[in-house]
């Protein structure tokens, strides 16, 4: 999707499949097993943990993920590999990865630093309070309670800290992660393909499908109330505007209460409302970010250039209601 000097698109950054063996194996013997059905650059990373092993590292239960798998093909290639080698009791889903990249031809990290602070703060779903900035494994991380101001989280960006709205991601149900995308897989990428990246991870309970028939039926665009996004609103006052857009680091599209003023008399509050006054849904975005995933499940489910794409599909509900 484009929108005028801005690109977005959204895609799966990676699956995770947990198998079950009715014999133990050892970790390697899986990993030489998915190796050949992965892409060169994808299979010299891949790492299996055994999550039942015994001394002598021999285990049944085994969990991975694939890398960028774009189609649900590549998951099946990678279960008929397995099913080819081992007698297995079961293969279930148990973590997918999906973002929702920014990318602009102006193309500065400078820029795209911006973009990321800006999703952070419009963006409507009520994530851990425990926001922090990340970077360097013994660094320490930077809370955003301390980092009141627009510009402090640019700047953050801009070093290319990461921010995160859990530190348990392996384990949390939901978690945000932003971040200004440069590399892919260590390898320095083109400056027309660094984006600002914002992607949520989903497991447990908040995982949509368990099994891989469900996975490769899944209909992404299911996924678009995590990625909806506000904006400030066109009759606020250009000083409060300014300072909104400019300065402010605070979570602005954030879910509420907040109070509700009222208009008859000045100072004055009556009952609240779910979003800030001074915000409005951006519809432009969110309704291209629906259109992304829409795009994402054609893909996904296209096995050549024919899309198996049956489903009518309804616009996106407005943000406000």
């Amino acid at each position: 999707m484009s929108a005028g000097t801005l690109t977005y698109r959204t895609e799966i950054d990676w699956v995770e499949l947990e198998v079950r063996t009715t014999a133990p194996s050892n970790f390697w013997s899986v990993q030489e097993v998915l190796r050949p059905v992965l892409p060169r650059s994808q299979a010299k990373q891949q790492f299996v943990t055994p999550l039942d092993g015994g001394n002598g590292g021999a285990a049944t239960i085994f969990r991975f993920s694939i890398q960028d798998p774009e189609r649900a093909s590549k998951i099946e290639k990678v279960v008929a590999a397995l099913c080819g080698r081992f007698d297995l009791v079961s293969i279930v889903v148990t973590g997918v990865e999906v973002a929702f990249d920014t990318y602009s031809q102006c193309g500065s990290i400078r820029q795209l630093a911006e973009l990321a602070a800006d999703r952070f703060r419009f963006i409507t779903a009520k994530p851990s309070s425990c926001w922090h900035f990340y970077r360097q494994r013994g660094e320490n991380p930077q809370f955003i309670n301390v980092l009141p101001g627009r510009s402090d989280l640019v700047e953050h960006f801009e070093g290319f800290w990461q921010l995160a709205d859990r530190k348990d991601k392996d384990t949390a149900d939901v978690r945000y992660h932003a971040y200004v995308k440069t590399l892919d897989n260590g390898t320095e990428l083109l400056p027309d393909r660094h984006r600002a990246r914002f992607e949520i991870t989903l497991r447990g309970a908040a995982l949509p499908f368990q099994t891989v028939e469900e996975l490769k039926k899944f209909n992404f665009a299911e996924l678009a109330h995590y990625f909806k996004f506000r904006r400030i609103a066109d009759n606020v006052p250009p000083a409060v505007k300014y300072a909104l857009t400019s300065w402010s680091g605070r979570q602005l599209g954030l879910r509420g209460p907040y109070r509700r003023p009222d208009l008859t008399r000045v100072g004055k509050y009556n009952g609240t409302s779910i979003f800030r006054g001074s915000t409005v849904a951006d519809d432009k975005l969110n309704a291209d970010v629906y259109e992304c995933l829409r795009q994402l499940t054609r893909t996904w489910r296209k096995r050549s250039r024919r899309a198996d794409f049956p489903e009518v599909f309804l616009p996106p509900a407005r943000m406000d209601t």
